[in-house]
């Protein structure tokens, strides 16, 4: 599996995703100091899934609609570092990644969300919210359905 790596992520995890025969290609390594969105950029050319500390990632994916990317999101305290790698380990297996996915990994459990759904869900949130804040400036004739429209 091909992995690029944000600069956030502990050396010490980047070694041992090496060690297991990862294809891993590190932020840090080769374009440190490039934006976010050049990350999710590369991520997406290269056909990687992006490991990452930073929580602004979340965002990135899903209030931009950014579809094409599986991300990772690592949270932890520094004393639970070998339990994130062990479960880190265990989520890498291409058929957790056959869609795109956001995953959020804890020392305590694992949250797999589906990019594809997720962003649907959004835009039909977002649809209602905007049909309840316009329909409160538009004045209907009391003869047109606006359900109809």
């Amino acid at each position: 599996m091909k992995i690029l790596v944000d600069e956030s992520v502990n050396f010490r995890i980047i070694k041992r995703l090496k060690e297991e025969n990862f294809e891993v290609s590190a932020i840090a390594e080769h374009s440190s100091g490039i934006s976010d969105t050049e990350v999710i950029l590369l991520a997406q050319t290269e056909g990687r899934i992006l490991l990452t500390e930073d929580k602004d990632f979340g965002t990135l994916v899903f209030a931009h609609n950014n579809k094409n990317i599986s991300v990772i999101l690592l949270r932890y305290n520094k004393n639970e570092e070998e339990k994130i790698i062990e479960n880190t380990l265990s989520i890498l297996n291409p058929s957790n990644f056959e869609s795109f996915v956001f995953v959020t990994i804890t020392a305590q459990k694992i949250r797999i969300t589906s990019i594809l759904n997720r962003l649907n869900l959004n835009n039909i949130r977002l649809s209602c919210c905007y049909e309840s804040y316009f329909s409160k400036f538009l004045a209907f004739p009391d003869s047109l359905n606006k359900n109809e429209l």
